[in-house]
């Protein structure tokens, strides 16, 4: 019988991890989407709420896709649709006529609303670790972000995670 590659063995095992990470990340997505969803609103349009309310009335097309690391025709896709459901509002930069401000609609704030609401989600999805591991497992997803985009050739300096609110 021939033995396996140590190497190998490494590498087998970090493809499980990762495929563990992506599988977690999709159940709970999926999760998430599905609650949004009861109430009308999309999960990407309620996430991206969230981030323009994060990033503040400096909000503009790029400074959103460079946080979650989506190409710009993309977000504006997103955006255009969002804007069209009422929920955003683009307009000119004050100092740049070429730059575009986003901001939020009362309509946009309720789906905010209802996006903290159903966030509660995570709080019973997370219960089972404790605040110890919580924090071991941001540091640990900061670390693979970090990781992530220096492969991805993608500068760190807007990172994912944006403060909380």
């Amino acid at each position: 019988m021939q033995k396996l590659d140590p190497r190998l063995v490494g590498i087998a095992e970090n493809v499980r991890l990762c495929w563990m990470l992506i599988l977690v990340a999709h159940i709970m997505q999926s999760t998430f989407e599905n609650e949004l969803e009861q109430c009308g609103v999309s999960a990407k349009s309620a996430n991206l709420i969230y981030l323009i309310k994060a990033v503040g009335p400096d909000a503009t097309p790029s400074s959103i896709s460079k946080k979650v690391y989506l190409r710009p025709n993309t977000i504006s896709s997103l955006l255009t649709r969002m804007e069209r459901n009422g929920l955003i509002v683009k307009s000119k930069g004050l100092r740049k006529r070429n730059q575009v401000r986003i901001s939020i609609t009362p309509k946009g704030l309720k789906s905010h609303e209802l996006w903290l609401e159903k966030a509660t989600l995570f709080n019973d999805i997370m219960s089972c670790l404790s605040a110890d591991e919580r924090i071991q497992l941001m540091g640990m997803l900061k670390k693979l972000e970090s990781s992530s985009l220096e492969q991805a050739g993608i500068s760190d300096t807007n990172k994912m995670f944006p403060k909380p609110l």
